[in-house]
């Protein structure tokens, strides 16, 4: 695209005298560290739409060409809004930089590329840390509405709509930034190669975070992956539905994962579902929010916002032992089925897996059927296992479940200075569980 084009759409942006889903107008001003923060939220929302979109910087809210002094046109920093992008987004917006005179004034337009794949943020922010209002949490999914806000994916319906967005063929259109003083400041080379085949892109895919909603309660996420990738491991993508229905586990009333096949989403590299349910009303007005996505390569992630990891405290901020050693077996004794079917031709058949939970500073671990003893409180908001050696074989899965997922525990509840032995954690997951574990 060339200068004269790209003239024509900032005029044609300005001539609306609106924002919208494809344009934000910005005051100039002289860049500070806030100032990049509250541009990376607009940014990552806008390439998280179907077409992208234009910040146009030196233009007041009502399309007034204020313009950009020297100065401030100097102080906007590339290289350090491609490091903030880097660091704080699970996969850094493509943008590239275009000055421009519009009036005789110098205005700045940042053009912002549709993303391959959601982006997601990679760290919470806080307001102390941006220095205004602006807050986000690690994990926080932004998106570009018709009246031009730039806010967080709120539901499950809203992020149905942008999976199956991006379900679908991307087209690329660069700017031909030899007819331009633009400068592409986007991932390194510009055009970063992501394809599902290759191992790293497996890796850079295990960051995806699916819904959650605004609502103060602990956050799952579970990955899990072949150590070594294969692109078509799964030969047809509606097979990857199946491997995960028949790999699923019924410890309670629930199964894990919820396979609801009304729900499930098909494209070119797996499968994925999504559901939210209303709690029953006696146990206040909470929303459940699941979510999962299955890859042809054997890349499995999984995501909720569950009050219920709260036991039945899901009024304050406490965690139930109880519920918590009834998840974390639950995640094992899926990982353990559904890799012990998919890799049974497999000359490798180790297994990466990573469980997290976030929303968790501030909170105490205890009994739900007694009252909470430990004063501990997290420190930390995230709290992450991966098993000791990196990698754990399906056969010592099979044969060392209950005790994989009692040493996962242990390692949680030290965090709050309360772990029992490792064997009376076996002993009750055993106990609770032990004949759906030997099957």
């Amino acid at each position: 695209m060339t200068k004269d084009e790209l003239l024509k759409i900032a005029v044609n942006h300005i001539a609306a005298k609106s924002e919208d889903d494809t344009r934000e107008y910005k005051a100039a001003r002289a860049w500070e560290k806030h100032d990049y923060f509250g541009l990376m939220v607009s940014m990552v929302a806008f390439a998280n739409s179907s077409d992208g979109g234009d910040l146009l910087i030196g233009v007041h809210n009502w399309a007034d060409v204020e313009g950009m002094t020297i100065e401030q046109v100097a102080s906007f920093d590339k290289a350090k809004m491609s490091q903030l992008l880097e660091s704080w987004c699970s996969y850094p917006p493509r943008f590239d930089v275009v000055p421009l005179t519009i009036d005789r004034q110098q205005i700045v337009m940042i053009r912002i590329r549709e993303s391959e794949e959601p982006i997601l943020m990679a760290k919470e922010l806080t307001k102390q840390l941006s220095q205004t209002n602006l807050s986000f949490r690690k994990s926080d999914i932004f998106i570009r509405t018709p009246g031009g806000e730039s806010r967080r994916v709120r539901d499950h319906h809203e992020m149905q709509e942008l999976l199956k967005r991006f379900a679908q063929p991307h087209s690329e259109s660069p700017i031909d930034t030899s007819s331009s003083d633009s400068g592409s400041t986007g991932h390194a080379g510009g055009q970063p190669q992501r394809t599902v085949e290759a191992a790293r892109g497996d890796e850079e895919l295990a960051t995806l975070w699916i819904a959650q909603q605004d609502i103060d309660t602990p956050r799952w996420r579970v990955t899990a992956m072949p150590a070594v990738s294969d692109a078509r491991l799964i030969s047809l993508r509606t097979e990857a539905f199946d491997y995960v229905k028949q790999s699923s586990v019924l410890l309670t009333g629930w199964d894990f994962p919820h396979c609801d096949r009304s729900q499930v989403q098909t494209f070119d590299s797996g499968s994925g579902g999504a559901q939210a349910r209303q709690l029953p009303r006696q146990l206040g007005s909470s929303v459940y929010d699941e979510a999962w996505q299955m890859y042809r390569s054997g890349l499995f992630m999984w995501s909720s916002a569950d009050q219920s990891t709260c036991g039945k405290a899901r009024r304050n901020a406490d965690l139930s032992d109880v519920r918590m050693l009834h998840d974390i077996a639950e995640y094992w004794l899926f990982v353990e089925r559904l890799f012990r079917t998919l890799l049974v031709d497999s000359d490798d058949q180790r297994v990466t897996v990573k469980i997290e939970l976030s929303g968790i500073r501030g909170r105490r671990l205890g009994s739900e059927y007694s009252p909470i003893a430990a004063d501990n409180r997290a420190q930390d908001d995230t709290w992450t296992y991966s098993h000791p050696k990196g990698s754990v074989s399906v056969a010592d899965l099979s044969a060392n479940c209950a005790r994989i997922a009692a040493a996962t525990f242990a390692d949680f509840a030290d965090l709050f200075g309360r772990s029992p032995p490792l064997e009376a954690i076996e002993q009750a997951v055993e106990d609770h569980y032990g004949s759906t574990f030997g099957g």
